[in-house]
C-alpha cells in the first residue's frame, strides 16, 4: 500500500494506491468525502525497434566465416571463441559432441563453488595441446551455456580438428 500526502492550495488530501496489475486504485480523502478511482498504466518496458543480432555475432566481433559452428575466431584479439554446453557431475571428462549449438562436454566435477569451470578449463587445455592460462572462461560461469577464449595462437580450423578427434577417441 502506497501512502502519499498532497497538500494542494492549502488542503491535505491522502492518497491510498494499491497497486495490482496494470492498474492503480486510490482512494483520495478530501475534507468529508471519499472518492474511488482507477487510474490505468501502463507498467511494461516498451519493446525496442532494433533488430535481433546472434549471440556469437555480438561476443568479440567474431568473424563471420562459419555462423553456424561453435568455433569462431575473432579477428581483433586474434583469439578463438568456443560455445560450450557442459555436463557437470559426469564421471569422467570427456568431449561428446560438436554440433551447430556447441561443444558438448562432460566434466568430472560438481557445479559448486566454480569447480566444475575450473576443471572445464583445464580439461580444454589438455585437449587443445594449450598452458591453462591460454584457456579461460569468458561467459557462463553459473550456466551450462558457456563461451571459452582460446589465446594459444591456433586457428579456428586446428581447433576443430582436435576436438573432433577427442570425440572420435572418446566414442
Amino acid at each position: 500500500m502506497l501512502q502519499s500526502v498532497i497538500r494542494q492550495s492549502a488542503r491535505v488530501i491522502r492518497a491510498d494506491c494499491d497497486i495490482s496489475g496494470t492498474s492503480f486504485l486510490c482512494m483520495i480523502c478530501c475534507q468529508s468525502s471519499i472518492r474511488k478511482f482507477h487510474l490505468n498504466a501502463e507498467l511494461r518496458m516498451p519493446k525496442s525497434k532494433k533488430p535481433k543480432s546472434s549471440k556469437s555475432d555480438q561476443s568479440h566481433g567474431a568473424a563471420a566465416v562459419a555462423d553456424d559452428s561453435p568455433v569462431q575466431f575473432d579477428t581483433g584479439s586474434n583469439t578463438v571463441i568456443i560455445r560450450i554446453l557442459a555436463k557437470p557431475g559426469a564421471k569422467h571428462n570427456s568431449v561428446t559432441d560438436v554440433s551447430s549449438e556447441g561443444v558438448g562436454v562432460q566434466i568430472a566435477a560438481p557445479p559448486v563453488d566454480g569447480e566444475a569451470n575450473t576443471e572445464l578449463v583445464r580439461y580444454m587445455a589438455r585437449v587443445l595441446g594449450l598452458r591453462k592460462s591460454d584457456v579461460s572462461l569468458d561467459k557462463g560461469s553459473r550456466s551450462r551455456n558457456k563461451s571459452l577464449v582460446v589465446s594459444g595462437g591456433l586457428t579456428r580450423e586446428d581447433v576443430l580438428s582436435r576436438l573432433q578427434s577427442e570425440v572420435e577417441s572418446a566414442g
